[in-house]
């Protein structure tokens, strides 16, 4: 699954907009179970999460697109987004 993301900033090149190679249907409310043990969740509907991550702003989304924001290089963002993929075990 990993691999072939999409990348695009935004907000002045603090915030990447990763999607996966492929849409994913995340159940979100699974994700939040594991989400609200371990980071501070600030926001959730049924279309995405925000939340804290290590001192990163991240949303993530039903299809796995994620915004990560306070970032600063394309290889620090996918690094990143693949890792909290690997904390939530999604992919």
């Amino acid at each position: 699954m990993l691999g072939g993301e999409k990348l695009v900033w935004l907000c002045g090149r603090d915030t990447a907009n990763i999607n996966p190679k492929t849409p994913l249907k995340l159940n979100l409310d699974e994700i939040y179970k594991k989400i609200e043990k371990q980071y501070g969740v600030r926001v959730k509907s049924h279309l995405a999460i925000m939340f804290d991550y290590k001192g990163f702003e991240v949303s993530l989304f039903n299809n796995g697109r994620m915004l990560i924001k306070n970032i600063n290089d394309e290889d620090s963002a996918l690094r990143k987004y693949r890792e909290i993929l690997n904390a939530l075990r999604i992919g």
